[in-house]
């Protein structure tokens, strides 16, 4: 636990960032300026003098029952990393006060979901064998694993180090001492020595899963422990475990987009070997942009 007193200096939080970056942030009242100087006839170009008709009709029934809104959120991968764990913008994502940031007075959004990324990538060595070298990956996107090597599944070895990865997992307290209630733990890629080719960006050939065939078991034990500890030793209690991210993408080391993921073929995803947690903590479904690949893959046989 000592590094929940872990509090970064505010010139590197969010401002500093920002400045540094030379983002330029819009808010609504300076696009409503910009659009308002648009004259009509320029604004109204392009739209055609038809009858604007809708391919989908529905009605919205404020009596059905869809089930309960449990909150919003957000991940914290990466912009967590990025920023540290600045008090500030904790208050604006995750209070519900008023938060002095970026010099103007904001409503503190309220947000009560947040999904831990963990990581897997290392600077270690193991018998000679490192992770390769990955010059694709943005630093910020380079999530750093708690598990160092396979030689001890106790997670009070050298084989692990529960210091790793602080900014994120000081946000994560942050979220939590605000209000935040709902956790969930994802993996995008196994961690690197667990893979085909030390790369946590994926295959060197698209479509092929890059997880070695003996360890579908030891991820799923490595993100069990992590839940365990998060449990008893941070404070946290994780409500899902998501073990893959986006496994229907060919992740390679050149169409990464500079961040770490792992394909896994549809029988892998089913396998019950990738189920992380015991049984009382719920397995999320693989996030993928297509709801058929994903609910046809997801499915336990």
């Amino acid at each position: 636990m000592a590094d929940l007193g872990r509090v970064a200096d505010n010139r590197s939080g969010p401002e500093g960032l920002i400045e540094q970056r030379g983002y330029v942030m819009l808010n609504r009242r300076s696009v409503l300026r910009g659009l308002a100087a648009v004259p009509g006839a320029a604004a109204l170009a392009g739209l055609g003098a038809g009858t604007a008709r809708a391919d989908f009709e529905t009605v919205i029934d404020p009596t059905a029952d869809r089930g309960a809104w449990e909150g919003w959120g957000t991940s914290l991968s990466w912009w967590a990393k990025a920023i540290g764990p600045d008090p500030k913008l904790a208050d604006a994502l995750f209070g519900r006060g008023t938060v002095q940031l970026l010099g103007q007075t904001l409503p503190g959004l309220g947000m009560n979901i947040v999904r831990y990324n963990a990581g897997a990538s290392g600077t270690n060595s193991i018998g000679g064998r490192t992770m390769k070298p990955a010059p694709s990956i943005d630093g910020y996107k380079q999530i750093e694993g708690y598990q160092l090597d396979w030689f001890n599944d106790d997670p009070s070895s050298t084989s692990w180090n529960w210091y790793a990865d602080a900014n994120q997992r000081d946000m994560m307290w942050m979220a939590r001492d605000r209000g935040a209630d709902i956790f969930e733990l994802f993996s995008n890629s196994p961690m690197w020595w667990m893979l085909r080719n030390d790369d946590p960006r994926g295959y060197d050939a698209g479509w092929t899963s890059n997880l070695q065939d003996g360890n579908y078991g030891r991820h799923a034990a490595h993100l069990a422990t992590i839940a365990r500890y998060a449990h008893d030793h941070w404070g946290i209690d994780f409500r899902s475990v998501q073990p893959v991210n986006e496994p229907a993408q060919p992740w390679t080391p050149e169409t990464g987009r500079g961040q770490e993921g792992c394909f896994l073929i549809p029988a892998s995803r089913r396998d019950s070997s990738v189920r992380p947690a015991p049984s009382s903590t719920p397995v999320a479904c693989p996030g993928w942009k297509s709801r058929p690949w994903t609910r046809t893959t997801s499915t336990t046989p």
